[in-house]
């Protein structure tokens, strides 16, 4: 019988919650491996300081980009570009649903559409 490869748990201080790396891993690289999140329901007044402020506890940002009308005028959502899919998983899993004023933010993997 093959021997099972332990896993180490990270530790709450790491923003994980004690929460498996393998399982995260699943969730992190997706089918499509992507570090790029979609951010909706944000406040009208969000910028790319609002998106830097909200995900950079989590790790480093490659980019930052908040959809605006013609007008200049946020449209409520964005993406966030991750160096690395654990930090973008730790943003993930600890942002998903967050109230911000009277809405709750919506933060998942950014899905390629073919």
């Amino acid at each position: 019988m093959m021997a099972q490869a332990q896993i180490p748990q990270l530790s709450s201080a790491q923003g994980l919650g004690g929460a498996n790396p393998a399982a995260l891993m699943g969730v992190a690289y997706g089918p499509t491996g992507t570090t790029s999140l979609y951010v909706k329901n944000m406040p009208e007044d969000a910028d790319k300081l609002f998106l830097y402020e909200k995900f950079a506890p989590f790790g480093a940002i490659h980019s930052v980009k908040v959809l605006q009308d013609d007008a200049g005028k946020s449209r409520g959502c964005g993406f966030v570009n991750f160096a690395d899919p654990l930090s973008a998983a730790k943003a993930v899993s600890s942002l998903h649903n967050l109230p911000i004023g009277d809405r709750m933010l919506h933060v998942a993997f950014q899905m390629i559409r073919k």
